[in-house]
């Protein structure tokens, strides 16, 4: 467990806090190799087919978009 609220240091990560609460990713209190409390994120199996899924939709409208700005050359 981390130290009381009080004493957190926040570090805002729009993108997770947008999400929060969500199975996509699990965090979690420790210590940073410096001995630094922290607060550390990792995706879930939930948040990798997630991720998967955004991918695959970002890259076919990127390939859309380009195809788009090629023809009006």
């Amino acid at each position: 467990m981390g130290p009381p609220e009080s004493e957190r240091r926040v570090v805002r990560i729009p993108a997770l806090r947008a999400r929060a609460p969500s199975d996509g990713h699990a965090a979690s209190w420790d210590l940073t190799d410096s001995g630094r409390e922290a607060k550390f994120y990792q995706l879930t199996a939930a948040g990798c087919r997630q991720l998967d899924s955004e991918t695959a939709y970002w890259l076919q409208m990127s390939r859309a978009i380009a195809l788009v700005l090629q023809t009006g050359e």
